[in-house]
């Protein structure tokens, strides 16, 4: 079951597509989620030789407004998952915001400014300037209809940046507002929810990975956090750090190991981030990384879930058994006849093929 985030207006009956006028959009202020400005002559250039996607999607003929990347480091391990943001207007100096996790923001500038030698880029944390909100609509053709694109009254934009989320376009829109404006006010037909619980139990539903808890800073590559699926990386750009495990592994080798999205069968357990991931007969096949609710991600071997039918226990360091879960292969994960490698090897191990499209079906 896909949990859709809308409500039906009183008194009006759903029909066929949804209408911008009959089903109200919930959106979410993120406040765990920080910004930084990056801004600068050689901002582009500086950042291409930093993050695993390619900066120059965002040159004026391919008209990329959003990209979702990561920062390696030198041994190619995943030290923090970016959302980048092109503000600037051709012409303009260009003008980036850099969206991560609120708590490693310093972290974040201090490395950035590290590798920034002599070159033209200024970098400062604009966390208590500009606010990210998600936006749940059930089904539009443009990300712009949930927007209202209005001044404010010092002139300023309500509205910074309004796209579809550039990991998942299923996951709805991503909106960067001022901090004193209104997101009822700067979304069109849209009612918030706040606690972040809305916005991170979808997040885990769809098996989608942010922030230090699912990417343990230096403990994670990007093939094995599905980086490659969520269009965050690019192996035609040429040299960043961390490139050479990420380019080797992806044209030599084989990734077991993937980040999972994983449902309990209970809300009343005890399990917490790091805690092994077993089988019923006790084979070990992964680590849980974290939940919200009953849904949760867990890094785990493919061919472990198809062999068992996605059907595992949590154990902790004292062997006690604090959860049980079941594991499901995301929608958004290749065919099994793509030409993937992970997916090709996953049905020469598998005795049952048909376990594949069954395990594909979604949260029970």
């Amino acid at each position: 079951m896909l949990l859709l985030w809308e409500e039906k207006v009183v008194g009006q009956q759903r029909r066929g597509v949804a209408d911008d006028t009959s089903i109200q959009k919930l959106h979410e202020s993120l406040s765990h989620r920080g910004l930084v400005r990056m801004s600068g002559d050689d901002s582009s250039m500086f950042l291409q030789g930093l993050v695993t996607n390619d900066m120059r999607q965002f040159d004026p003929n391919r008209g990329h407004s959003i990209m979702y990347t990561l920062l390696l480091n030198s041994s190619g391990r995943v030290l923090y998952d970016l959302i980048v943001y092109h503000i600037s207007k051709h012409g303009e100096t260009p003008y980036f915001l850099i969206e991560c996790e609120k708590a490693v923001v310093p972290e974040l500038v201090s490395l950035l400014k590290k590798y920034k030698i002599r070159k033209k880029v200024d970098l400062v944390d604009v966390s208590d300037e500009f606010q990210v909100v998600a936006v749940f609509p059930e089904d539009y053709t443009d990300a712009l209809r949930v927007c209202n694109t209005s001044l404010t009254s010092e002139g300023r934009p309500t509205v910074l940046s309004c796209n579809r989320d550039p990991r998942l376009p299923s996951f709805g829109c991503r909106i960067v507002l001022p901090t004193d404006a209104e997101g009822s006010s700067a979304i069109v037909n849209s009612k918030e929810v706040s606690g972040g619980k809305t916005y991170h139990e979808r997040r885990y539903m769809l098996g989608l990975p942010e922030g230090t808890l699912d990417l343990p800073p230096g403990h994670c590559t990007p093939l094995e956090s599905n980086a490659v699926f969520l269009n965050g990386v690019s192996f035609t750009k040429g040299c960043y750090l961390g490139q050479e495990l990420t380019a080797r592994t992806h044209y030599t080798g084989i990734i077991r190991k993937r980040l999972i999205p994983v449902t309990f069968t209970s809300e009343e357990y005890l399990a917490k981030p790091g805690d092994t991931i077993v089988t019923a007969d006790g084979k070990n096949c992964g680590r849980f990384r974290n939940a919200v609710g009953k849904h949760g991600i867990a890094l785990l071997r493919v061919a472990d879930v198809v062999e068992h039918q996605g059907a595992f226990l949590v154990k902790n360091e004292d062997g006690n058994t604090v959860g049980e879960v079941t594991a499901h292969i995301p929608q958004w994960w290749p065919q099994q006849d793509d030409s993937d490698d992970v997916i090709k090897d996953v049905l020469r191990s598998s005795s049952d093929k048909n376990l594949w499209s069954t395990l594909k079906s979604g949260v029970q």
